[in-house]
C-alpha cells in the first residue's frame, strides 16, 4: 500500500488490520477464510493485535521502520472507518486510541535517523 506522500509501506500492518478489524472484503476471498472475515472485527479483536505487535516492536529497539509504519497504518485506519461510516464510530475512536498511545511512544523514543525517517514518513 502506498500513503499519499508517496511511500511505500513494506510491513503487513495493513493487511493485518484490514483482516482482523473485517475490513477486508469477504466475498472478494470466499470460502473459509471469507466466512472468518465476516466473524472477526470486534474492538476486542483489534486490541489483541495491537497489544501483540506493540509489544514486540517496543522491544526491538532499532526497529524504526516497522514502528513508523505501524503509527501510520493506525492513523489510516482511524481515518478509514471515520469516512467508511460517515462520522465517528466505535472502530474510528479505538484506532484513534491506539494511534495516539502509539504516536506518543515514537515520538518520545525515537532519535537521530529514526526519527528523522519517522518524521518524513508520518508528515
Amino acid at each position: 500500500m502506498k500513503l499519499l506522500n508517496g511511500y511505500e509501506l513494506t510491513t503487513s500492518f495493513w493487511d493485518d488490520f484490514s483482516f482482523i478489524d473485517g475490513s477486508y472484503d469477504s466475498e472478494k476471498i470466499g470460502g473459509f477464510f471469507g466466512a472468518l472475515i465476516g466473524q472477526l472485527g470486534t474492538p476486542k479483536d483489534i486490541k489483541e493485535l495491537f497489544d501483540r505487535c506493540f509489544s514486540e516492536l517496543k522491544e526491538s529497539k532499532g526497529c524504526y521502520v516497522a514502528l513508523t509504519e505501524f503509527v501510520a497504518v493506525l492513523n489510516l485506519k482511524c481515518w478509514f472507518w471515520f469516512h467508511k461510516n460517515k462520522g465517528s464510530c466505535e472502530k474510528s475512536q479505538l484506532y484513534n486510541k491506539l494511534w495516539l498511545e502509539a504516536k506518543s511512544f515514537a515520538e518520545s523514543n525515537l532519535t537521530g535517523k529514526g526519527k528523522d525517517f519517522y518524521l518524513r514518513v508520518t508528515d
